[in-house]
Formats: structure tokens, sequence, C-alpha cells
């Protein structure tokens, strides 16, 4: 008697798990939908890990579609670049350690990605006959390097905002962090107006570009002078004041390597004299 009821029972569990389950399986589509919007999925970790999305080694035989796969990628790169800094500020403006400690994540694909490229170029070079092509490889190979240090750079930014600046003994004063807004909106806004560039590599971009980086740069030379000024006069905190200049010297330098890229590419990525490629791949 005692078997029969347990068999009922384990026959009763059965059944309303199948029921149920027939029940939701037309919805379980829209339960995926809902479930994402309640536990949303965090950038951070949609991020490759620098995997190439575009260099296909079948097509290296078509020397000019191979470098079209190049460019895609390098944009990928000043994707990550991009997500670096936001996710560096946000975790400064949020104070979240979570997002800072990721910074170093982003720029390890983003040292990946110059390696998968550089290897990829070098086995184009390797392939193709063509001269308009093998011009291009050392200029390119170059701006692959540009975006590798810009990422070094990066890091940079996130240790400055979230390691120096919150290791002061006084709060940053507004000014300074008013500073900072203003030069990541800018620097944000020229990353932006880069990735857009290297789609079609069209003209009204690159003088957008150049003008922005004139602009950052004299905000770099006027705003680092003043707060020199200010701490020397004793009239702010020294220690946010030099960590604020810190902050500005790594935009300027992210800037001009951003301007760098323009410049190559307003020459179709063609040096006029065309470096050996070893020599190009080993620079600094």
């Amino acid at each position: 008697m005692g078997e029969n009821i347990a068999r009922h029972v384990a026959n009763g569990h059965t059944f309303f798990n199948v029921l149920n389950t027939l029940i939701c399986l037309p919805f379980a589509g829209v339960f995926a939908k809902v479930a994402t919007r309640l536990i949303p999925q965090d950038k951070i970790d949609t991020v490759s890990l620098g995997e190439p999305k575009h260099l296909n080694y079948h097509v290296i035989a078509d020397s000019e579609l191979a470098i079209e796969q190049v460019m895609k990628e390098i944009r990928e790169m000043l994707r990550l670049v991009r997500l670096g800094l936001s996710v560096s500020y946000e975790a400064f403006k949020d104070k979240n350690y979570k997002k800072q400690i990721r910074v170093s994540r982003i720029e390890t694909a983003i040292d990946n990605l110059q390696r998968e490229i550089t290897l990829y170029l070098v086995a184009v070079n390797e392939k193709t006959n063509a001269d308009s092509i093998i011009q291009k490889i050392p200029a390119l190979l170059h701006t692959v390097n540009d975006v590798e240090k810009i990422g070094d750079f990066t890091e940079e930014v996130n240790r400055i905002l979230n390691y120096q600046i919150t290791a002061q003994k006084t709060p940053l004063c507004p000014e300074f962090s008013a500073i900072i807004d203003d030069l990541h909106a800018k620097l944000m806004f020229m990353l932006n107006l880069c990735v857009d560039y290297l789609e079609n590599l069209e003209g009204d971009y690159s003088f957008k570009i150049i003008e922005m980086e004139g602009r950052i740069n004299e905000q770099h030379r006027n705003q680092r002078n003043r707060i020199l000024s200010l701490i020397q006069n004793g009239e702010c905190d020294a220690g946010g004041g030099l960590n604020t200049i810190d902050y500005l010297d790594q935009v300027e330098i992210i800037a001009d390597k951003l301007k760098n890229l323009v410049k190559a590419g307003s020459h179709k990525f063609v040096y006029q004299h065309a470096t050996p490629l070893a020599v190009v791949g080993d620079e600094q």
C-alpha cells in the first residue's frame, strides 16, 4: 500500500512538471527577454578579449579585401580604447572598484588584437605582389602600434583616476573635477570621430579630429600652467593639482596619437618613402 502511494506521488510530480513545461514552452523567448532586462549583461563581459572579428586568412590572396579587413579590425581596437576610457571614467565617478579593475582586461584585449593584426599584415605582405598594398603595410603597422600605445595610456588614465586620486588625503576639488569631466568629454568625442573616420577616410572627419586635437592641446597647456601656479602659490591642494596635471598629460598624449592616425589616413596609409617592414614593426 505504501509503495503504491509513493508511486502515485512520484507520478503526480512528474505529470505536474511536464504540464508546466508544456505550458511555459511557447513563452520561453518572452521569459528570456524579461530575464535579460531584469539582469542586464555587463558590457565588459561582452568584450571579445581581443579575438579578431574580421581577419580571415582565406582571403589573403585578395590583398585589397585583406586590407579592408585590417581596417575593420583597427576600428575594433579603437572601440576597445573608447570602452576602456569610458569604464575608467565611470568607475571614477561612481567610485566603483569592480569597474576599474576591468580596464586591464580591456587593455589585454587591445594588445592581443595588435599581435593578431600584425601577424595578418605580415602574411598579406608575403602573399601579395601589388606595390600599392606593399606600400601601405608599413603605415598600417605603425598605426596599429599607435593604437596599442593608446591602450597603454588608457590604463595609465585608469590608474590616475582610480588609484592616485582616490588615495589623496583631500578629496579632489570641484574645479579639478570639472577639468577632468570636460577633457573626458572632448576625448570621447574625438574617439567617436576616429572610429567613424576609419570607415571611409572622409576628409570632413579628419578636419574635425585635428581641430579637436588642437583644442585639447590648448586646454592642456593653459590648465597645466594655471594649476602649477595655484600649487606654487599654495592656493589649492598640491596632491589634487599634481594628479590633475597627470591626467591632463595623458589626455594630451592620447589626442596626439589619434591625430597621427588621421595623418596616416590622409595619405591613404602610404608613406612617401616606404620603410622596410621589419623596421616599422619594431618601431616604438
